[in-house]
């Protein structure tokens, strides 16, 4: 993702491709895991006028969060996500 954050008009180009794909969509809120999800997701939140809600490793977000716990390949981790994120949302597709 660096390589494409050195280039701007690059980095503009998708932003509006995937602009383009979830337009349509009506979403009110676009998730992204840390890191590189920070990145485009909030850039493609930004283009779309909606919401971005960080996914951060385990600890790392202040407040009240949900966990999941994933599989590695030699042994296992958690990501969080606050627990009031999603508020007043009826569905998450």
């Amino acid at each position: 993702i660096t390589t494409l954050l050195n280039y701007p008009k690059l980095f503009n180009k998708l932003i509006d491709a995937l602009k383009k794909r979830y337009l349509a969509l009506n979403i009110d809120f676009i998730v992204g895991i840390e890191a590189r999800g920070f990145i485009l997701g909030s850039a493609l939140a930004y283009a779309l006028g909606v919401g971005f809600v960080p996914v951060r490793k385990k600890g790392k977000l202040p407040a009240h969060t949900l966990s999941q716990s994933y599989s590695l390949e030699y042994g296992s981790d958690s990501i969080e996500i606050h627990s009031d994120a999603f508020r007043g949302i009826k569905g998450v597709r």
